[in-house]
């Protein structure tokens, strides 16, 4: 997911929200590390599919002790990232079958 996506933007912010905030004036000692999952994707892919690859990019960010922003990134036929000619050259609803579509 390019950087510049605006979910993924957000999330690195508040992030860092998080973790800049002077959590001692709550509570002696108190630190807040965030790890945060994001995807994007069509709305005819439905919440279940955007949820489900968002708890898989959240519990690999877990595994990071620092707290870290991860993002899906929907492969192409080739295992690869699609190029924005595969992108216009199909409508997200027709995305081939097998479950990981761009």
């Amino acid at each position: 997911m390019p950087l510049d996506e605006p979910a993924l933007q957000r999330a690195v912010a508040l992030r860092h929200r998080l973790q800049d905030h002077d959590w001692g004036a709550t509570a002696p000692g108190l630190s807040v590390r965030a790890s945060v999952g994001v995807a994007v994707g069509e709305l005819c892919d439905g919440a279940k599919v955007l949820y489900q690859r968002a708890d898989a990019v959240l519990y690999a960010a877990k595994q990071s002790t620092d707290g870290v922003v991860l993002a899906d990134t929907p492969l192409g036929r080739d295992g690869r990232p699609p190029s924005d000619a595969d992108r216009r050259g199909a409508s997200a609803c027709e995305r081939p079958a097998g479950g990981r579509g761009w």
